[in-house]
C-alpha cells in the first residue's frame, strides 16, 4: 500500500467500458473519508493514531523520551531512535511496555 501523511494513496486504474469499444473508464479506489487504518495495539484492536511510533505513543500520553518505555513492531523491538522515522501503515501489532507503580 502507499502511504502519504495523509492516508493511503489514491489509486486509479482504468478498466475497459463495453458500452465504448477502446475507451476506459477510471475506477477510483479511494477509501471512504470514515476510514482509518488499524493496529492492533497490546493486543487490542484501535485505529492508527499516527503515522509514526511517535505519533502512537504521544496521542496515548505516553512521553516518548522517557526512560522505560519500549515499543515493539510486529514482535520486534523497536529502538528508541527508530521511533521519530519508524512509519506506521496499518495492520502491524504494536506492543508498548512500560513501568507501572504499585504492588
Amino acid at each position: 500500500m502507499l502511504v502519504r501523511a495523509g492516508g493511503p494513496a489514491e489509486i486509479t486504474p482504468t478498466e475497459p467500458d463495453t458500452g465504448n469499444a477502446g475507451e476506459g473508464r477510471p475506477i477510483i479506489a479511494t477509501p471512504p473519508p470514515s476510514y482509518r487504518p488499524r493496529i492492533t495495539l497490546n493486543g487490542e484492536d484501535h485505529p492508527l493514531a499516527g503515522a509514526r511510533v511517535v505519533d502512537v505513543l504521544q496521542a496515548l500520553g505516553i512521553d516518548p523520551a522517557r526512560r522505560g518505555v519500549a515499543v515493539a513492531i510486529n514482535g520486534t523491538v523497536a529502538p528508541r531512535a527508530t521511533w521519530v522515522d519508524a512509519l506506521l501503515s496499518g495492520g502491524e501489532t504494536v506492543e508498548i511496555i512500560r513501568p507501572l507503580q504499585g504492588g
